[in-house]
């Protein structure tokens, strides 16, 4: 692999690494070839950290890349499952990227007793991005930072979580992304537009069927589509769909 110094992380991996809290230590989980941790220690930005996969043949592959960059000293690679590697209060921070939305709830709530001493969570589902906002904010965690990244023409959620509770969002604003819309970001056009034309193809197959579930949730898709359309009359630029 190349140098620690001109090591280059994609615009997404580069998005979770900027929201990492400098100077403590950081558990990765997936970490796949140990690019995040690697950059981490490597610029100085964390002291120590910690990489986790669950199968073998990555594992091996993070711990070369590691060596390779002269860096096993500050960065250990652990075989295992989500935060099961770990110790209480091993790390301060946790980085997910490139897992489900699901996936990284299990991982999270299969370990409470790592999970209640981390001081920060920086995640990027891959799907189910809002099943896991609302179920972090139901459980303690308040939303501290939000990006959206588009690389190859695929659209990416990073989000930070730190203790604490949320602002009286409303439904739409955990939907979309509350400080996204504050912010008026300027790829959110693009996403919900990408959205839309999703939840549309899904509205065609609904409307061949006549079954009581599938028009109720025709009825809760219509109501998000009209809710995506107010959201994009109002952004610069992004007009209707």
């Amino acid at each position: 692999m190349e140098p620690v110094s001109r090591l280059r992380l994609s615009l997404r991996l580069q998005a979770v690494a900027n929201m990492v809290s400098r100077g403590k230590t950081l558990a990765d989980i997936g970490t796949d070839h140990a690019y995040l941790p690697i950059y981490l220690v490597g610029q100085g930005w964390i002291p120590r950290a910690i990489g986790i996969e669950a199968q073998e043949e990555p594992w091996r592959r993070a711990r070369a890349n590691v060596a390779a960059a002269g860096l096993s000293h500050l960065i250990d690679i652990r075989l295992g499952w989500g935060l099961k590697p770990l110790r209480p209060g091993e790390v301060g921070v946790v980085t997910i990227a490139g897992l489900g939305g699901k996936t990284i709830q299990d991982i999270l709530s299969a370990s409470p007793e790592i999970l209640e001493n981390i001081e920060c969570l920086v995640l990027q589902p891959q799907g189910a991005e809002v099943l896991l906002r609302r179920w972090l904010a139901s459980s303690g965690w308040r939303l501290g930072q939000e990006e959206l990244v588009c690389e190859k023409e695929q659209y990416y959620l990073i989000y930070a979580w730190e203790r604490g509770s949320n602002p009286e969002y409303s439904v739409w604003e955990w939907e979309f992304g509350p400080l996204l819309l504050q912010r008026r970001h300027p790829l959110l056009g693009g996403y919900l537009k990408k959205r839309l034309k999703k939840l549309e193809r899904i509205q065609q197959g609904l409307a061949r069927s006549r079954r009581p579930e599938a028009l109720a949730r025709l009825r809760k898709l219509n109501l998000e589509r009209q809710a995506i359309q107010e959201v994009l009359a109002c952004l610069p630029n992004a007009g209707r769909s």
